[in-house]
């Protein structure tokens, strides 16, 4: 009976240890993301120009990176821009907007898979199963958030990775995202090349 108790108390401790190390790896994480958040805001002419210059030297590799990078991480900038400025520059316009919107298929992709993946098992361990279906279901019921982030300036890569953490119906999940993101990242398009006609 007393090798049991101790053995039930060496498990909590053992629960309790694991659930700081996760919080401490996401406050960290989270940390890191508001870190570059904040860089590339208060330098983003330095950043914008950097991006034109990488633009016109490396072409299309240059805007498909770009896109990509931007819609993986948490950072004021969109794949807007280098579609905006590979347009301006005088790529073909739908040359660009395709590599544009592969990069941010892609991007949206390891996103909602990052968050299955890294997400939801961190967040069941902290809160528990009981708190994470209660969650899931609350995202479920506010999922138009998704299109409304892949259209608007509202940040789209956290909505991604939240998706993937509640484990959103891939399907849906991938309709509410990459329609509204075609459609806003095509205006764009069409907004540069108007600009530049």
């Amino acid at each position: 009976m007393k090798n049991k108790l101790k053995e039930r108390i060496k498990n909590a401790h053992l629960v309790e240890r694991a659930k700081q190390g996760i919080k401490k790896r996401f406050f960290s994480f989270l940390f890191l993301v508001s870190l570059i958040f904040l860089l590339v805001l208060i330098f983003l002419p330095r950043v914008e120009s950097n991006l034109q210059s990488f633009i016109v030297r490396y072409g299309l590799i240059a805007i498909f990176l770009i896109s990509f990078l931007a819609d993986m991480l948490m950072q004021p900038i969109g794949p807007d821009v280098p579609l905006f400025i590979g347009i301006v520059l005088g790529f073909h316009p739908i040359q660009v907007l395709a590599i544009v919107l592969v990069a941010s298929y892609l991007a949206t992709v390891v996103g909602y898979n990052w968050g299955v993946r890294f997400g939801a098992e961190g967040f069941r361990k902290i809160y528990g199963n009981k708190k994470y279906l209660k969650t899931k279901t609350r995202y479920e019921k506010y999922s138009l958030i998704v299109p409304v982030a892949a259209f608007t300036p509202i940040p789209y890569v956290p909505i991604c990775w939240v998706s993937g953490i509640f484990r959103m119906n891939k399907i849906k999940f991938f309709l509410y995202a990459l329609i509204p993101r075609t459609i806003r990242l095509s205006l764009v398009a069409l907004f540069a090349f108007i600009t530049v006609s």
